[in-house]
């Protein structure tokens, strides 16, 4: 074969589109073209200029070489060294006896070669003819093989990145919400390494990442035969990481002296792991400087997709620790309001709210085995804390010196709990300087887990606000039961002074209309007679609202004993408030008060259902207020409207104004208008109040009308 179809030969080797080329296939192929039985292809490992150092890169025999060769580690023969030494070419003539051989083969010549990467190595043919044959031919091939072996090494490493590449973005791909499940993860790394072990001619591949939970800090993550088959990292024989940081080649001694090869997984300074391959399949028998470029820039992918995973999974975990904490908290504070409404104050809802709390925690942080919420116990002034809710854990029969100091200094304290390792957080449950108990989580892991510490913050203080809303809700409820006891005796005592006041009153007015039927007098003592009279009736009105009121506070209605009245009655009964309300009205005011007695009279012969001293009440306090409010020289109407199932009593005055918004209010309790309030500093806001509640349980309703400075009151009865 001539040199050009030779070279021909070789790149179309290196460039073979169809397959994957390797240096093998080079070595093999110069073999051929120079009609050798076989090819071993040199290295110096990391550039040193030393024939000690020299480490076979790939070999090629035509002949199978005995197993005890290829088992074992291959020294450079004298035509190799003396090559490599001198930097040129070397034949067996140059040597004292004229001869050498390799792998059971004779040396034919040997070549230096000056790799693209700056390192320096040697070809050795071994053949059946001299090199002197085919010298022109070698010296062609020599020219372009290190070129070539670059060429090879690059497309190799592409190859290898874009597998390992595809597998790692298609698995991204498919996991779009975040990083891929640990589980897939380890198994899509097990295939990372399958496809390792195949392009570098490894027995075994496995990938070591960071696990701070073992005690040299690593763990195997992945091996080439398998997610399923990984086993613990044994320190014994991977303690590289740890002892040597550097990428190395060499022999385990530890597994029957099988070559191996190390990479470490770096981002910067950082050491994330580590690719170790184990053992090779088919010759050298171990692994080169070369095998170590190949395998860098997948370690450099890996290490970024590592860093990339742990970012992503922190990011995931984080946003389900907060969704779950979310969660959780719903869940609490259905509970708390839940608890709340119940009878506040007795502490029988706490260790149900406690117990929920420390379940949301070990749910928001699923590494930690325990959570604990105590209260704090004040006996003979000494503070105690007694374990109120716990998931199980020794910590609850006795709490930690570290909950004890949160107590103390009231603030959170993480540490390492006493005779143990893990981690241990102790929040204090308080709100304000008050100090309710403390808040404990602990976990088995060497780190404190991210945001558990603000978890554990976030329950505390929840935690310590349902025990001051707990607290408070009790005072309350306590506060508002002597309030009860007071008003329940008030009203007992405005009860008794209506029963003692009522009926002597009555009597008085009695016989006072009777001395002024029965007698004549001048004006002068008829008109204190009415006087007289007018106060005890409305004395006798006072004292009943004192029992209206007293029954009102005590949460009830008053109870109305209705009776028949027919039209004179009623008309007696409005003429006689109106005289009261004119006898004790102050008569340089020049306020006067009239009766419709015809508006009344359209009742005919149709009764009214009340309570007469109901209606007595009602009608007073309506011209109480007509005369405390209305204007001089003004005149209050007294009329009837006639319905056909009402009877509507009309007090119609002229005064101090009422805004229409506030017409809703004049019913309420202790109410008051603004201008009502400045203009004069009589009422108590009582009388509409005392009015609506008695109508009502006559059966009727009150309207108020307002118009200017024109109110109209409205009692609606019921007609039968």
């Amino acid at each position: 074969m001539n040199p050009t179809r030779a070279v021909r030969a070789l790149v179309g080797a290196a460039l073979d589109p169809d397959g994957q080329p390797t240096v093998y296939d080079l070595v093999r192929t110069f073999a051929q073209v120079t009609d050798s039985l076989g090819a071993v292809l040199w290295e110096a490992p990391d550039g040193r200029c030393a024939a000690a150092g020299l480490s076979i890169v790939s070999l090629w025999l035509d002949v199978p070489p005995s197993d005890t060769v290829v088992e074992a580690e291959i020294a450079a023969d004298p035509v190799t060294t003396l090559a490599f030494d001198t930097g040129s070419l070397a034949v067996p003539d140059d040597l004292p006896d004229g001869s050498a051989a390799l792998l059971g083969l004779d040396v034919t010549g040997a070549l230096p070669i000056d790799y693209v990467d700056g390192c320096h190595g040697v070809l050795t043919l071994l053949g059946r003819k001299p090199l002197a044959e085919v010298f022109d031919i070698v010296v062609e091939l020599v020219d372009v093989l290190p070129e070539l072996c670059g060429t090879v090494r690059e497309r190799q490493t592409l190859a290898l990145v874009n597998a390992c590449d595809t597998i790692l973005h298609d698995a991204d791909v498919e996991s779009r919400e975040g990083a891929v499940p640990r589980r897939q993860l380890a198994e899509l790394l097990s295939e990372v390494c399958r496809i390792l072990a195949l392009g570098l001619h490894a027995a075994e591949v496995s990938i070591f990442l960071e696990d701070p939970a073992q005690p040299h800090g690593y763990a195997l993550f992945a091996h080439s035969d398998g997610a399923g088959s990984v086993e613990p990292c044994d320190p014994r024989r991977h303690t590289c990481i740890a002892v040597d940081p550097a990428d190395r080649t060499g022999f385990d001694p530890t597994a029957g002296g099988a070559p191996f090869m190390e990479v470490r997984l770096l981002s910067g300074t950082h050491v994330n792991g580590l690719v170790r391959c184990l053992g090779t399949e088919g010759p050298p028998h171990h692994f080169a400087t070369s095998d170590l470029a190949l395998l860098r820039p997948v370690a450099a992918q890996l290490s970024r997709y590592w860093r990339t995973w742990l970012h992503r999974r922190e990011i995931s975990d984080e946003n389900e620790s907060w969704r779950r904490l979310a969660a959780g908290m719903t869940s609490l504070n259905k509970l708390v309001a839940e608890e709340l409404g119940r009878t506040p104050g007795d502490g029988g809802q706490e260790p149900r709210v406690a117990d929920l709390a420390v379940r949301i925690m070990c749910d928001v942080v699923p590494e930690s085995a325990a959570a604990v919420a105590y209260r704090t116990c004040r006996e003979a002034g000494v503070t105690e804390l007694d374990a109120v809710a716990h998931t199980g854990n020794g910590l609850a029969a006795k709490p930690s010196k570290l909950a004890e100091e949160a107590v103390r200094s009231r603030r959170q304290l993480r540490s390492v709990p006493d005779g143990g390792s893990g981690w241990l957080i102790c929040t204090p449950i308080r709100v304000g300087e008050r100090m309710f108990g403390v808040l404990e989580t602990s976990g088995p892991a060497a780190t404190v887990p991210a945001n558990s510490a603000q978890v554990n913050e976030i329950i505390g203080d929840q935690l310590g606000l349902y025990r001051h809303l707990n607290d408070t809700l009790g005072r309350l409820h306590d506060a508002r039961n002597r309030l009860e006891l007071a008003l329940r005796a008030e009203a007992e005592a405005m009860e008794d002074l209506k029963h003692q006041l009522v009926s002597p009153l009555r009597t008085a007015a009695s016989r006072t209309e009777s001395v002024l039927r029965g007698g004549r007098f001048d004006k002068r003592v008829e008109g204190q007679l009415k006087a007289v009279r007018g106060l005890c009736r409305k004395a006798s009105r006072v004292a009943m609202s004192a029992g209206v009121f007293a029954t009102l506070s005590r949460g009830q209605q008053p109870v109305s004993k209705p009776e028949r009245i027919g039209v004179d009655d009623v008309v007696r009964l409005l003429i006689a408030a109106a005289d009261d309300a004119q006898v004790l009205s102050d008569p340089r005011r020049g306020i006067r008060f009239e009766v419709e007695r015809e508006s009344v009279r359209r009742m005919g012969r149709r009764l009214v259902n009340v309570d007469a001293s109901f209606l007595q009440q009602c009608v007073g306090n309506v011209l109480d207020n007509a005369a405390k409010y209305g204007y001089e020289s003004t005149r209050v109407d007294i009329n009837a409207d006639v319905g056909p199932n009402h009877l509507t009593l009309a007090v119609a005055s002229t005064g101090i104004p009422l805004d229409p918004a506030e017409l809703p209010h004049v019913v309420l309790r202790n109410w008051r208008g603004d201008i009502a309030r400045s203009t004069t500093g009589e009422g108590s806001g009582l009388g509409l109040w005392i009015v609506d509640h008695l109508t009502r349980a006559m059966g009727g309703r009150l309207l108020v009308d307002a118009s200017a400075d024109l109110t109209t009151v409205r009692l609606v009865l019921p007609l039968v």
